[in-house]
């Protein structure tokens, strides 16, 4: 997939290995955007790259893997994550099982491992920004993943009467999303200019 954008700031990915998503924990340092935190690979741009240039380096940098044009399946213009006055863009990609097991860990982050998509979409120590856009992801739509994977975690831990989480206030499609699994909104608080937090609470009968 040809993508041709002139302004941008970075691009993060995802990749999938069938219903599997490569996902990275970032460093727990207190000087960086959301520490201890699973993310997706990529990052800033440098210098005139393309996205796919910019999403190529992150990624051999970050995981020794080298992707082709081939394997990217979906792109995306979003706000940037940041600053949300710049462009940054969202890729979907494939690897396979022996990509993964090929993987060289760079010096960035903590671990890196394969989730399922299902956790990935409403896991609290995932970057929530990344999961509205995994959301988007039109092959994910309406398959019914998110509710999965809170419906698992609900039955795991059935002792817990009361569940809480936060998500971004202006991702309408994830506020909705919450609300029909039986969440209700307590209040938000602002994050940074032009992002707020909502936080939300359901309580198990």
């Amino acid at each position: 997939m040809e993508i041709e954008l002139s302004d941008f700031t970075g691009c993060k990915i995802a990749l999938f290995c069938d219903d599997r998503i490569l996902t990275i924990l970032r460093d727990d340092k207190s000087n960086i955007p959301w520490p201890n935190m699973w993310e997706l690979p990529g990052g800033g741009r440098e210098g005139e790259e393309t996205p796919f240039e910019c999403v190529q380096r992150e990624v051999f940098e970050e995981l020794g893997l080298k992707l082709e044009e081939a394997d990217i399946v979906w792109a995306k213009e979003y706000q940037g994550m940041l600053d949300p006055d710049k462009t940054s863009i969202f890729m979907v990609g494939t690897i396979t099982q022996e990509d993964f097991a090929s993987i060289v860990f760079g010096d960035e982050g903590q671990a890196y491992q394969l989730m399922d998509v299902s956790q990935f979409l409403v896991d609290e120590k995932v970057i929530p920004q990344l999961q509205a856009r995994v959301r988007d992801y039109p092959e994910y739509q309406n398959k019914g993943y998110g509710s999965e994977g809170l419906g698992l975690i609900e039955e795991k831990f059935s002792t817990v009467m009361q569940w809480d989480l936060c998500t971004v206030f202006q991702d309408k499609g994830m506020v909705a999303f919450c609300e029909k699994n039986g969440y209700h909104q307590t209040h938000t608080e602002p994050e940074k200019e032009g992002m707020d937090m909502v936080y939300m609470t359901k309580t198990m009968k």
